[in-house]
């Protein structure tokens, strides 16, 4: 099934505009921090970007559920990387860890993530 424009329109970030559907960015964070904290509704959208922006750090385990949908696409490497990443290893070669609990994850899945976050940790210094 794939969402009509009209109903794909619905999904756009609530500050930078870009739609969260096509980014892969479509998530659902707890609701203490999505309706409380930040005083969004239902209806509202935000990117991982603008998300992290309002949040003043970076999206850790603040995810109510992660929902599938068939209309989804493919989900972004920066949410994979905020889903999973502390699930990973930080150093090469990259690989889920042991006690993660969680399954369907291809060694060049655990590498995208790895390397994703290597990035990140080296623009940070």
């Amino acid at each position: 099934m794939k969402l009509s424009k009209k109903e794909l329109a619905r999904y756009r970030c609530n500050d930078c505009g870009i739609n969260v559907v096509t980014a892969g960015e479509f998530y659902m964070l707890q609701p203490e921090i999505w309706k409380d904290q930040l005083g969004l509704g239902w209806d509202d959208n935000l990117c991982i970007g603008c998300l992290e922006q309002r949040l003043g750090r970076k999206m850790m385990r603040d995810l109510g559920s992660f929902p599938s949908y068939s209309w989804m696409q493919p989900t972004s490497l920066q949410l994979r990387h905020r889903m999973f990443g502390p699930f990973i290893t930080k150093r090469p070669p990259y690989r889920l860890l042991k006690h993660a609990g969680i399954g369907g994850f291809t060694k060049a899945d655990c590498k995208a993530i790895g390397e994703y976050g290597e990035r990140e940790r080296e623009e940070q210094t």
